[in-house]
């Protein structure tokens, strides 16, 4: 087949993050399944635009340069956006998650009605709709009965970095501590994360707890809170082989979003063994139960919760064996992604 992968510009960052990877992953697996792969070429002219008019020229002028071709068997939108028109080729679309239709206080008023306006044309114009999780696939066919046949769930690849590491016993931070990764927004509910943990520091000094990600949507409040804990320590970006490191070494990491599509750093986190304390939201709960129901939950409002959790595991450290992860290897899910192009 001849594949045409939209990246919509979630791989022109100097630092690509989550959806990138994701179509950077995609493209690799579509390359070895032995299909002929495509992508977005950009001018100068454009890379060098800010991420705002990036963003405006991308949806006026680049996106919808193929809907008429016929060149391509398929194109695939790995971030949400496709043109709201009919293609010649057979079109398939990757909504990541429902997060501004579920938590829209979480998201700038404009972003939030771009958000919601671009899911709702995905679903009416896309052949196929590719979704991370049961839950995204449950959300969407709530909000879109008629179009639910489209949806399909796209099996989750793990990079082979986290699937090969091999602890070395040479942590990056002295001193033990718990972990979170993901971007520092709003809706990761990491205000309530720093509260709970500057309560539980006051009686445990020498623990750590270590946020890495970039700054999202609300970051003003969520640095604040930082700033009122000296044992909670903030980096921005960390290399890969370093961050494999911090999540060997952690006492637990821990989750306390209110809203994932899928919540992929939860499963990063299970190959290396460390208790996992998350809230008790539809994607958690769908890990929790298929590798083996060894999560510690809590309710996604409950601090007090969270840090009794905390408690229990610096009193009590342990290691945690998950099953089922080799569903995430990419030799595993190969056919599953064929099937699912192929249509």
């Amino acid at each position: 087949m001849r594949i045409f992968v939209d990246d919509g510009l979630s791989t022109v960052k100097k630092k690509i993050t989550g959806i990138g990877w994701y179509t950077v992953e995609q493209i690799e697996m579509v390359q070895a399944l032995g299909h002929e792969v495509s992508k977005p070429a950009y001018p100068a002219f454009f890379m060098k635009a800010p991420d705002a008019v990036k963003r405006l020229l991308y949806i006026k002028y680049f996106a919808g340069r193929y809907t008429g071709s016929n060149r391509y068997d398929l194109i695939h939108y790995t971030n949400f956006f496709m043109p709201a028109r009919k293609h010649r080729a057979k079109t398939m679309v990757t909504i990541h998650d429902l997060s501004p239709y579920y938590l829209p206080e979480t998201f700038p008023p404009v972003y939030r009605a771009y958000a919601t306006r671009t899911i709702s044309n995905s679903m009416l114009y896309a052949d196929r709709v590719c979704v991370p999780s049961m839950a995204v696939k449950n959300e969407l066919a709530a909000q879109f009965p008629e179009q639910q046949h489209k949806i399909v769930v796209m099996p989750t690849v793990i990079r082979d970095s986290v699937t090969s590491f091999r602890n070395s016993d040479q942590h990056t931070e002295e001193g033990p501590y718990f972990l979170y990764v993901g971007v520092l927004e709003k809706r990761k509910n990491l205000e309530m994360l720093c509260r709970a943990f500057r309560e539980f520091s006051a009686q445990h000094s020498d623990v750590k707890l270590i946020l890495v990600g970039k700054p999202g949507y609300g970051f003003e409040d969520i640095e604040k809170e930082i700033n009122s804990c000296s044992a909670i320590v903030y980096r921005n970006y960390v290399e890969e082989s370093e961050m494999m490191q911090l999540y060997a070494g952690a006492l637990a990491f821990v989750f306390p979003s209110l809203y994932e599509g899928f919540g992929k750093p939860v499963v990063e986190a299970m190959y290396f063994n460390i208790p996992i304390i998350a809230s008790d939201i539809p994607t958690n709960l769908e890990l929790h139960h298929r590798h083996g129901e060894k999560l510690h939950l809590f309710g996604k409002r409950d601090a007090a919760g969270l840090k009794e959790m905390m408690e229990k595991i610096y009193l009590h450290p342990h290691k945690v064996e998950y099953p089922s992860l080799d569903i995430y290897r990419k030799e595993m899910v190969m056919d599953r992604i064929e099937a699912i192009y192929r249509f």
